[in-house]
């Protein structure tokens, strides 16, 4: 019994290990740092806007069809 409980702990570090986000900074702004968005022009026409990253979080994730990296930002919903 202790040895199925230590190699399920073991596991579920793992696991969370492997799925831990990594911070890819842009500039010199704090982890986790929102996009910051300016309007610059709107009319009846149009609008325009920059935005502006501090940078992304990168997730490797496994599925049945393979391997790939999963990108997001600070405080924006995944897709």
């Amino acid at each position: 019994m202790k040895k199925f409980v230590f190699f399920s702990v073991v596991a579920g570090l793992l696991s969370f290990a492997a799925n831990a986000q990594e911070w890819i900074s842009f500039g010199s702004k704090s982890i986790g740092s929102p996009p910051e968005v300016i309007i610059g022009q709107s009319d009846n026409q149009e609008v325009s806007f920059t935005v502006s990253l501090s940078g992304m979080y990168v997730e490797s994730r496994s599925e049945a069809s393979g391997s790939y990296k999963r990108l997001s930002m600070p405080q924006c919903q995944v897709v």
